[in-house]
């Protein structure tokens, strides 16, 4: 796991779409799943990673076989749209895409441990993620990672369609006293 340079915009921005496109397919619309672009996307990532995250840190993962990223997890700062009852010293897992080819070689799960590795060493106690409740894989992965569901939902309306989600939480380990 490594942070991301500008040469990997292009591939972020493919696993992104195409990460979606099949794990998603009959949670979301088959419209707009076939509308999502490519091209688009990896413009928006050239554009963030020139212009600097600064709203979360990210982290790529390549894939052994095949020499280029095949995986991102980006997390940062609580979203304040959906996390007010949230306590102080809590942090977010943002996203987590792994291209489908991938799935199921420990790429994702080493994802995670980076993720949660830099949220401990940002100080923070506890971490939250939004999940589909209809992503029973993702949720599986989840939970198999140490995270449950804390009773919060939410109906994101953002794309046009009703996404129902599911707040997971974890707690973090304190940083080492130095």
């Amino acid at each position: 796991m490594r942070p991301p340079v500008l040469a990997d915009a292009d591939d972020i921005g493919r696993v992104h779409i195409v990460a979606w496109q099949v794990g998603y397919r009959g949670q979301m619309p088959d419209e707009y799943l076939d509308r999502l672009s490519i091209g688009d996307r990896q413009a928006v990532w050239r554009q963030r990673l020139t212009d600097g995250l600064v709203d979360n840190v990210m982290f790529v993962a390549e894939d052994p076989l095949a020499g280029h990223v095949c995986g991102w997890v980006g997390v940062g700062a609580l979203r304040p749209e959906a996390t007010a009852d949230c306590e102080p010293g809590t942090g977010e897992l943002w996203a987590l895409n792994l291209e489908p080819e991938a799935w199921g070689r420990g790429i994702a799960t080493a994802l995670m441990a980076a993720a949660v590795q830099e949220m401990e060493a940002q100080g923070w106690r506890r971490a939250i993620l939004w999940v589909l409740d209809s992503n029973a894989r993702g949720r599986r992965f989840y939970e198999r990672e140490g995270w449950t569901a804390d009773g919060a939902a939410k109906i994101d309306v953002e794309r046009g369609f009703d996404l129902h989600e599911l707040r997971y939480g974890r707690a973090l380990a304190p940083p080492e006293a130095e």
